[in-house]
């Protein structure tokens, strides 16, 4: 039991399930036929098929009836589980001797140091002093631009104090990341970076329908004009009266870089996404070994949601940052007993309430890991410490927004949502308990750019074995924090969903999360190979390669899912066809005046057409009733004509009869929601 630690210093034991006592040779075995089983599993999920099972069926019919094929699923289901309890109990427990836990002084090193007394309780003292003005000024009421700034400063002097204390207590606090690891995060994040600007404006994502009222107020807050509540940046009354203001805020920080239009608002998205890369690397090196942490951060790379979302101009990527670095301070902070990194944790988990709502789920996790390991951590210390840096970066919201903290989120649950969506909350978080954990390897809805298993085929096999894996090693904390941080976000995004769809947005949230079991599993295959290869250059080579080709695979996947799958098999909105047809080289060849006619000029294409730099004169909108103005613009004018709805109708036909010129039709990728061009 001595012997066996993990690397946050924690002692931990086997855990729970049957494990196999077999030479190496015949767990890669066993290890194998568990992959197969789950592989297979998989393939029936996906396959679509209709099956009628006489013993099955009925049970089917029960459990999974939100589901088209519920035998279908069933039947994988019972492969997925029955390969991911193979595959764990045919790993090998790893021995582990290292304890990194630092030694914990705390005030301790300031005692009999009347001088070291004094600066430190100055420092408090002085960042106190800030964050309580702010505070005050909050609570009576008052809002100054100065105040955010303020708010920041007060957090820094703390954090100034702990670090004191740290230099005090000699903590090591240097960066230990080597060049190597340095060049692979930057060929990673841009990678990512990359991969989304090649078509970032590209009309495929110019129109989802709802998304432009967060460029709309960007836009306004970017040139100094914000509406009703996104003058205080402690909102949470933002886009949608929903949302914190702040999210828009850091957006329109970014317009101001890169200007106000289109390319700058998905911007913002992509370098959320981008953010995520190297916090998630070093919590995962963190917590098991370089290996998986470099086959987390390739499998995120080009994992087709977090590039939907990339592209989306909606805001779930905005969670991810501030989640991912809370956990890596806090679990550096336990490992070298640093009191700033434990602030930090605070701050960065107090931050989850400035963003998207799954990031508001961070302390909770920090809070449950703490507990549960109670007698091998210094609670007091350790838990006071993570919850001055909370307060201090959450209370701004609390005093701003009181229990709107609360009842804003809460009424986008299933237990406060419209009655007519959810008539009976119970059945709703039944159906959710069947539907969102499936989603990474079974989804039905298709929106955002998104069709299919959350998680590619490879991807999604692999996040089974690594779940099940870590279900078998529970005990250990770097599995028992994965679990918690598992259960927590899929309670929060995926089973208190109102909807009758997978919530896309919500689940995206645990892309990261499944990504590490996968991750978990790829590196279990990798000592199981080189277990069973002899001495030489062969047993780092072989298994490196296989894993290479996997990780390889999973990209290929993913881009071929995201880049013609999806377009081919969703189709677009209206309004995007639109985009499609304006930027086209027969309209942009034109020496007259680009015209969009529509059923208005306003809503999402009229916002989607003042978003973007055209580089010239803009595209004139004319509603219908004003179709009788194109005659006011040159004969070699391109004229785009958006129908009612997805096919034209016979006041579509008559309206395009008094326009001169021939109508092409324009279809989106698809093959549908055609649009007209008249040239």
């Amino acid at each position: 039991m001595n012997g066996n630690r993990s690397r946050l210093g924690f002692i931990s034991v086997n855990g729970i399930g049957p494990q196999i006592s077999l030479p190496s040779h015949w767990r890669l075995v066993v290890a194998a036929a568990g992959i197969g089983l789950a592989a297979l599993g998989q393939v029936v999920i996906t396959s679509g098929r209709v099956l009628d099972w006489p013993v099955l069926t009925p049970l089917a019919d029960v459990v999974f009836d939100m589901h088209r094929q519920p035998t279908a699923i069933f039947i994988g289901v019972l492969l997925l589980v029955a390969g991911g309890v193979v595959f764990a109990a045919s790993v090998s427990p790893e021995q582990r001797t290292d304890d990194l836990a630092g030694a914990r002084p705390g005030l301790k090193a300031l005692a009999g140091q009347t001088r070291r007394w004094r600066r430190f309780a100055g420092i408090m003292a002085l960042g106190a002093v800030i964050t309580g003005f702010v505070w005050l000024q909050l609570a009576l009421g008052e809002y100054s631009d100065i105040y955010p700034f303020l708010w920041v400063v007060g957090i820094a002097v703390v954090a100034a104090a702990f670090l004191y204390l740290d230099r005090c207590s000699e903590v090591d606090l240097r960066i230990r990341i080597g060049l190597w690891e340095v060049a692979f995060l930057v060929v990673v994040t841009g990678a990512f970076l990359a991969l989304n600007l090649r078509d970032l404006t590209s009309w495929y994502y110019s129109v989802i329908g709802d998304e432009y009222v967060y460029w709309d107020h960007a836009r306004l807050v970017a040139e100094g004009t914000p509406r009703n509540n996104f003058d205080n940046f402690f909102s949470l009354r933002g886009v949608y009266d929903v949302l914190p203001v702040a999210e828009t805020y850091y957006v329109a920080g970014v317009m101001e870089v890169f200007g106000t239009d289109y390319f700058a608002w998905r911007f913002a998205s992509v370098l959320a996404g981008a953010a995520v890369f190297a916090p998630l690397y070093l919590l995962v090196r963190s917590l098991f070994n370089v290996r998986t942490a470099v086959a987390a951060a390739v499998l995120l790379v080009a994992a087709h949601v977090m590039l939907a979302y990339a592209h989306s101009g909606y805001d779930p990527l905005f969670a991810l940052f501030p989640s991912l670095l809370a956990f890596v301070l806090f679990f550096s902070g336990v490992k070298r007993g640093s009191a700033l990194l434990m602030f930090g944790a605070g701050v960065a988990a107090g931050m989850g309430f400035y963003v998207f709502y799954p990031g508001r789920f961070v302390l909770p996790v920090l809070l449950l890991v703490l507990l549960l390991y109670r007698s091998r951590v210094d609670l007091k210390r350790d838990l006071t410490i993570l919850l001055v840096g909370f307060v201090l970066a959450a209370a701004p919201m609390v005093i701003v927004n009181n229990t709107d903290i609360i009842s804003l989120m809460g009424g986008h649950s299933v237990f406060n949502y419209d009655p007519a969506i959810v008539p009976d909350p119970f059945d709703r978080i039944k159906d959710n308990i069947f539907r969102s954990p499936l989603a990474f390897n079974y989804n039905e809805k298709a929106q955002h750019f998104i069709s299919g298993s959350l998680l590619e085929p490879i991807t999604a096999v692999l996040a089974v074995l690594g779940l099940a894996y870590a279900l078998r090693r529970f005990r250990r904390p770097e599995f028992a924090f994965l679990l918690i941080w598992y259960a927590i976000a899929m309670g929060a995004s995926g089973i208190a969903s109102p909807h009758r769809f997978t919530p896309m947005i919500r689940m995206s949230y645990l892309i990261p999360i499944m990504v590490i079991f996968a991750a978990v599993a790829l590196g279990k295959g990798y000592d199981m190979l080189q277990a069973n290869i002899g001495n030489g250059a062969l047993r780092v080579a072989a298994p490196a390669g296989v894993l290479a080709i996997v990780v390889l695979a999973v990209v290929g996947s993913n881009l071929y899912r995201f880049s013609e799958v999806t377009p081919a098999d969703v189709r677009n909105t209206p309004g995007a066809v639109v985009i499609k047809a304006v930027l086209s080289d027969e309209c942009n060849s034109a020496e007259g005046q680009r015209v969009i006619v529509a059923p208005h000029t306003g809503g999402s294409l009229g916002l989607a057409v003042a978003s973007r730099d055209w580089g010239g004169s803009p595209p004139v909108m004319l509603a219908y009733d004003e179709i009788g103005r194109v005659q006011e613009f040159s004969p070699t004018s391109c004229v785009v004509y958006h129908p009612e709805g997805t096919t034209a109708s016979e006041a579509d036909l008559e309206r395009l009869a008094t326009l001169e010129g021939l109508a092409t039709p324009v279809y989106d990728d698809s093959g549908e929601q055609p649009v007209f061009l008249v040239k």
